[in-house]
């Protein structure tokens, strides 16, 4: 029986072997042509919707770009009708062309004949831009006329504004060619999108727009028949000497046509249906009924019971328990696991709070730990004084200075704000901390600094997380400042006797946010007793009680009320202000301050008079007072040279008047005697000295001024 039962079981195996064989290879072949067409239909409808947002764009891009050209039109009229000259001056006329980014400039009469065109004039209207609408502008008071070649991500060209003239009756007709609109409309052209939706190996898209063929990339075949292919319809096309399974949609004026060698699709339904053929078999056959009673008594009634004892634990009842002893070893184990992990939801409560507590100590602990707060910052540096404050928040966010210097003559400052909280904004601290310092001592200018971090940051960005920040470079000698602001303007100045004001400065966008984005160099220069604060928006976002801000205007009165000269009295004024004013109210976000001072060399000066006969009181005067500021031997004994030189060179007779003016770098000689014209530099040579001139002074005496680097 046995046998007999082995022997049916094989011919209805068999039997349904060989029916599964056919059903499956009907079935492949309907389920790859389906599919292709799904599949086909799904990319043409995205690329086609991103074609229209791409239109859309540019639209909107042209429309902006319009406003922008009407604009600068109607500032070129009042210009020409204030400064009729203008347009006589050629190099007037290239600087407006080159500020107001112009690449043609036409003036008519009131009959709409050019009478003047820069850089060159045209013959009349029709060689500019449409003729009729340039009429109909002229003969419409008060109206003003864009015009373009076409419009969508296939325009190019010049674009034309036409306005009335300020000055006299007639046109005013300026001529623009944008490069970014440009470069805005190759990358959402169709040649680029469509690089994105590609159709299996050797697949292609065809597209048209308004009956023009869109793209570079020309099919090896005649393309008239894709224009009469039904619409939403899959079907089998023979183009050159190949046959396609081709697909077309239609809108918006564009018409897009899917293209897949049949060839391809029927060594992709081929290639899918043998595996499955082989393995429905085998599984049919062998394991269909002994999967199915091992599955139902090992499996299934489990489950089942897991199942019903999970509804109840999701509904709130934490008592439930399973039991499983009677269960495979594999489902005791879930059940132990399920059992656990309910006694772990009973004790979640008790855990959770301890556990947010301990992220947000470690989030202050590496805060803490990589921002600088040691103060004087630079002792040996007197140039510039330095104090910073970071306040953490209840909810650590990710406010944050830093200050290095390069070499000894720059010093690198920043403030920075990151969004977010907790360890993930500490870490994205640290991760741009450490971006920045790497960039500054590797030489990156500033604005390569700031837009080579954001690129970084763009590219290893923690998710929704950006920063916005101040980072500047401080020349010590010289108290030149260069720096960068990306986000919010977060920089007061303060000039020497004034008050503090906002900086004039050019801000981009956070980093973090957009690879490409942009950023301006901004420079500003320091004198001695110039003051510069640094804040983030919690120093203006601070909350009372009663849910008012600290705001703007708070911030200055505090700072402006600062009369000490000591520069942490800035950040430490601005703090008690917040304590007044919160009155122990928790706060949202972290409050980082930064206030610098500019202080500058101190130059010493002396004055003597010694008789020209008489050199080494000269050379004598000159040393007593370098070897206060420490100045190497060297250059003092080549400076004592130098001066005993043009002394020796002098008439016995003249007295000399000698002037310095020195610090520890360079010091400046300068030697003044009463005479008749008389230059002894042009009988000396080899004078070693960074700098010697000779001049007559306003009152008629002779002056030799000479410089020396003592360092």
């Amino acid at each position: 029986m046995r046998f007999t039962f082995l022997s049916w079981l094989l011919v209805l195996v068999c039997a349904a072997f060989a029916v599964t064989i056919g059903y499956s290879h009907f079935r492949f072949s309907n389920y790859a042509e389906t599919r292709a067409e799904q599949i086909m239909s799904a990319r043409l409808m995205d690329l086609l919707e991103q074609l229209d947002s791409a239109d859309k764009y540019v639209k909107t891009l042209e429309s902006i770009t319009d406003i922008s050209a009407i604009e600068r039109t109607r500032a070129m009229a009042e210009f020409i009708r204030l400064t009729p000259e203008l347009i006589n001056d050629e190099e007037a006329l290239a600087g407006f062309f080159n500020d107001l980014s112009i690449k043609e400039l036409y003036l008519t009469d009131k009959n709409g004949e050019i009478v003047f065109g820069y850089p060159e004039k045209k013959e009349d209207l029709s060689q500019i831009a449409d003729e009729t609408a340039l009429r109909e502008c002229l003969a419409t008071s008060g109206k003003e006329l864009s015009l373009r070649p076409n419009s969508g991500i296939a325009a190019g060209g010049m674009q034309y504004v036409a306005r009335h003239r300020a000055d006299q009756p007639g046109l005013l007709i300026l001529g623009f060619q944008g490069p970014r609109e440009a470069r805005a409309k190759a990358a959402l052209s169709f040649g680029y999108l469509s690089r994105h939706y590609k159709l299996g190996e050797s697949g292609r898209i065809v597209a048209f727009k308004d009956g023009a063929l869109l793209g570079n990339d020309i099919p090896p075949f005649p393309t008239d028949d894709l224009m009469s292919h039904p619409l939403d319809v899959a079907r089998k096309t023979t183009l050159g000497d190949s046959e396609y399974f081709t697909y077309a949609i239609r809108r918006n004026g564009y018409r897009l046509v899917g293209l897949l060698p049949v060839e391809e699709l029927r060594e992709s339904s081929q290639a899918a249906l043998y595996p499955v053929l082989i393995t429905n078999g085998i599984l049919f056959a062998c394991i269909f009924l002994l999967v199915f009673y091992l599955l139902h008594k090992l499996v299934i009634a489990n489950i089942s019971r897991i199942n019903s004892s999970l509804r109840k634990i999701t509904q709130g009842n934490l008592d439930v328990r399973i039991e499983g002893h009677d269960a495979p070893p594999e489902f005791r184990k879930l059940s132990s696991c399920i059992n656990s992990m309910v006694d772990a939801l009973q004790t979640y409560d008790k855990h959770s709070e301890e556990s947010n507590r301990r992220e947000l100590n470690l989030a202050r602990t590496i805060q803490g730990t990589i921002i600088p707060n040691t103060f004087p910052a630079f002792p040996l540096h007197t140039e510039f004084d330095l104090y910073a404050t970071c306040r953490q928040a209840k909810i650590v966010g990710g406010g944050f200075y830093d200050y290095f210097l390069l070499g000894d003559e720059y010093l690198c400052f920043m403030v920075a704000d990151v969004s977010g909280t907790g360890v993930p904004a500490a870490l994205f601290v640290l991760h741009s901390m450490s971006i920045i310092r790497e960039l500054a001592h590797s030489g990156a200018t500033p604005i390569d600094l700031v837009t080579k971090a954001n690129m970084t940051l763009c590219e290893k960005r923690f998710v929704d997380m950006y920063m916005s920040l101040f980072y500047g470079v401080l020349e010590i000698h010289t108290g030149k400042l260069v720096f960068v602001n990306a986000g919010p303007p977060q920089a007061l100045l303060q000039h020497k006797g004034g008050k503090f004001q906002p900086m004039e400065m050019s801000s981009g966008m956070e980093l973090g946010r957009v690879p490409n984005a942009t950023y301006a160099t901004c420079n500003c220069q320091l004198v001695s007793g110039d003051r510069l604060f640094l804040y983030t928006k919690g120093a203006v976002q601070a909350t009372a009680p009663d849910q008012a801000t600290f705001g703007e205007e708070r911030l200055h009165d505090a700072i402006n009320s600062v009369t000490t000269r000591s520069i942490s009295e800035v950040p430490r004024r601005v703090s008690a202000a917040h304590r007044k004013f919160t009155k122990g109210s928790e706060q949202s976000h972290d409050i980082t301050m930064l206030a610098l001072e500019y202080i500058g060399k101190k130059h010493e000066i002396a004055d003597t008079t010694v008789p020209a006969d008489q050199p080494e009181q000269a050379t004598q005067f000159v040393n007593t007072h370098l070897e206060t500021v420490f100045a190497a031997p060297v250059a003092m004994q080549e400076l004592d040279h130098v001066v005993l030189r043009v002394l020796s060179a002098l008439p016995k007779e003249f007295q000399v008047q000698l002037h310095m003016d020195y610090d520890e770098d360079v010091a400046e000689v300068r030697l003044t005697y009463q005479a008749p014209p008389f230059n002894p530099l042009l009988q000396l040579s080899d004078l070693h000295a960074n700098r010697i001139d000779y001049a007559l002074t306003d009152e008629g005496n002779n002056m030799i001024t000479l410089w020396k680097k003592l360092s």
